[in-house]
């Protein structure tokens, strides 16, 4: 459903606005063999044309497989690693002829690094507009939480879309940035994470950046938002979402553009990003808080509280950012002690912010123990919200 096997405007269904898949990719296969490759069976290889059907059979190959060496399956020589399932769904030198000529987009249209509007993920990005747009056709009405955070993936290659990575499983990869449903596995809206997007002032870091362009694409959803007539996705939200996400995504430029825009936000703060106008000295910042008698008292202090309720002024100009009238909008920083010094930042998202205590326990008879773990309302929704994205990503591998 998510990626039909064949052309939506011949699936006999009365309306229907998906987006196709495998047809498209065994027609951009077929004519990158036989014209780039040029294996039409003169000279070299010949192969074969390919079809929606068998796309679809070595894509499960790739997923069933478990081994480090794919050619492994067909061993079967090698009990441990030999798939007969895989021998006799698919020869592995046909799977290899597809390897070599597998192409997701129209080759002749690509454009080098030197061309003005150059994406580095042109040859892949089918796939991801692909489900995010028909995960959209197949739901009746969305949740109202959602989740916004990066999956990761290794990679050695010099490709654009790769790069240096920190704090990560692996040195070198990719990322996406994705917006998931915060309680059920559905993918709203995707952007890669790479250099060449377009800088648009105030929003010049990358998460920032980011937010205001998944943001964007995700406005049209929203019942009665202004949507182009070109595009068919189907208004999912019965009003402005309230999104989750890490330090990377915070700052004042963020929270600034969802409130005006009517959306709601939880988001931790980064050190760095504290709000710009109360003195930092109000809020927990020290990186490395020693754990002692003294520390493990302030988890049970109440947060620090910062509210700041912003009217817009009576005018009829739009916003310069939403190019739409901006709303009022309250802003909430919690600041607090945990495991270490935790700000988090709000808007529109809470009414209330109290410290009580949530019971955990462990092990079962005898050998269970329980204890009481501090919390506040900002802490919670944010834990709540960003758990199901961890899940996620656990179940689905779609990142690390």
């Amino acid at each position: 459903m998510i990626l039909p096997t064949v052309d939506p405007a011949m699936s006999g269904i009365n309306g229907d606005t998906r987006i196709g898949y495998y047809e498209e990719v065994a027609r951009n296969t077929n004519v990158y063999a036989y014209g780039a490759k040029k294996r039409g069976g003169t000279h070299g290889h010949f192969f074969c044309p390919t079809n929606a059907e068998e796309l679809l059979i070595w894509d499960g190959i790739v997923c069933r497989n478990l081994n480090t060496n794919i050619a492994e399956c067909w061993m079967m020589n090698q009990s441990n690693t030999f798939d007969r399932e895989i021998m006799e769904a698919m020869h592995f030198r046909r799977w290899l002829d597809i390897k070599a000529c597998l192409k997701q987009n129209a080759f002749w249209e690509e454009k080098k690094k030197t061309d003005e509007g150059y994406d580095p993920t042109q040859k892949y990005h089918l796939v991801w507009d692909v489900m995010t747009h028909n995960m959209n056709q197949l739901i009746d009405k969305g949740g109202l939480d959602l989740t916004l955070d990066e999956t990761t993936w290794p990679n050695s290659s010099y490709a654009d879309i790769q790069g240096r990575l920190q704090g990560k499983k692996t040195d070198k990869g990719g990322q996406h940035v994705l917006l998931l449903d915060s309680k059920r596995r559905y993918m709203y809206a995707w952007t890669p994470r790479h250099k060449f997007f377009e800088v648009v002032q105030p929003f010049t870091a990358t998460g920032p950046a980011e937010v205001k362009r998944l943001v964007d694409n995700i406005t049209p959803l929203v019942v009665g938002a202004t949507k182009d007539p070109t595009d068919k996705r189907k208004q999912i939200f019965s009003e402005c979402v309230h999104i989750t996400m890490d330090n990377l995504f915070s700052g004042d430029e963020v929270l600034r553009y969802l409130g005006e825009g009517g959306w709601k936000g939880t988001m931790t703060c980064r050190r760095d990003r504290l709000p710009k106008s109360v003195p930092k000295k109000y809020f927990n910042f020290i990186k490395a808080a020693p754990v002692n008698a003294r520390s493990k008292v302030a988890r049970f202090e109440t947060p620090i509280v910062a509210v700041k309720h912003v009217k817009q002024p009576d005018s009829d100009e739009p916003n310069s950012d939403t190019e739409k009238k901006a709303n009022n909008y309250t802003l909430c920083h919690v600041s607090f002690q945990s495991t270490g010094g935790t700000n988090i930042s709000t808007v529109n998202a809470l009414s209330s912010v109290e410290l009580y205590v949530r019971d955990r326990s462990k092990g079962r008879g005898q050998q269970k123990r329980t204890w009481g773990i501090e919390m506040n309302e900002a802490q919670e929704t944010y834990l709540k919200n960003t758990v199901q994205l961890t899940r996620l990503i656990k179940c689905s591998c779609i990142g690390i």
